[in-house]
This record gives C-alpha cells, structure tokens and sequence, in this order.
C-alpha cells in the first residue's frame, strides 16, 4: 500500500483509497475504499509498520519498505491546510467538523467540504438552521438525518427519516 502527500492512497491490486488522520497524536488513520469499504490503521511507535481492521473484518499489517529508516514520528505528512469551510462554524470556535461517535455503530464523519461519510455510507451535509445548530445529513439511499448541534459542540442529537434516534459524542 502506498500513502501519498494528497491523502490519496493505492492498496493491492491498485485499489484506490482518501486517507485522513482519525488522531494524528496517536499515528492513527482512516482509510476509505472506492468499493464502500474502510480501514482504520494505527502506526508503530517507531514508525515502521501499521496494522489495523477493515470495516469487514478483515486484519491487516503493513511494514514500510522504503530503503531509508524513518524517524520516531514517521507516518504520512499531515494533511494540507484546507481552504476555509463553504458552511462556516456555528459559533467562531464550534463546528460539527469532525468525528462523532455512538454507541449504535459506526462513526459518524463530517467533513468541512460539506461531505459526511459512516462506515461504507458517504453522503453530504448541511446546515438547515445554524443560528439554532441544526443541520442534516443526506445519504443516497434516501434516508435523512436531522440534528442539533448544541452551543457547548460535545453532542450531535436528532432522528433519521425513518424515525430512529440517533445521539453521537465528539471523537475529536
């Protein structure tokens, strides 16, 4: 598997894959697969080798094969700054932008670029009333969440459109 500077990856048989830092402190990623799929994978402390879990359960460990040994922090370069987000923060210190964990499954990721993604899902969200934090997230199956993002940013609450509740916690 190759990690490139531009958060694009090539696995086995030239699979294609975007990476982002799930905790860049802790030299851990997320990767997530053209096929729907994802891997979260977790370097070494000495930087030379990473294994992790697929979102199907499959385990995988990686040793770096470059011909120079990398330092104690080795990992992928961190990801360029981005351009300043299309849907600004609810407040100049708070935004949904991150991870967002639940106790019903995987993950939830939304991205300053207005994309979300949960396990093998990648859909969009948006703001639908920001001076009261709320906001929605559209998968392509067709199914809506609604959420409130609350001033103190800790807590995502709300219902799907089929009627489930959904509460989630900062992961980031």
């Amino acid at each position: 598997m190759t990690l490139k500077e531009d958060n694009t990856a090539v696995g086995l048989k030239n699979t294609a894959a975007t990476w982002q830092w799930a905790d860049q402190s802790k030299g851990t990623l997320r990767m997530d697969w053209k096929d729907g799929h994802s891997t979260d994978l977790t370097f070494s402390p000495d930087g030379r080798s990473m294994s992790g879990k697929t979102s199907t359960g499959l385990l995988y460990n990686f040793t770096r094969s470059t011909d120079t040994a990398p330092n104690a922090s080795a990992a992928p370069p961190p990801p360029a700054p981005k351009p300043a987000p299309s849907q600004p923060a609810s407040t100049p210190q708070l935004s949904p932008v991150g991870t967002w964990n639940s106790e019903k499954g995987a993950p939830l990721i939304l991205k300053d670029d207005g994309t979300a993604s949960r396990g093998n899902m990648s859909g969009t969200w948006k703001w639908t009333d920001q001076s009261k934090g709320a906001l929605s997230v559209s998968w392509p199956s067709g199914v809506t969440v609604g959420l409130t993002f609350p001033a103190g940013g800790g807590t995502l609450s709300g219902k799907n459109s089929k009627g489930a509740e959904l509460n989630f916690t900062r992961g980031n």
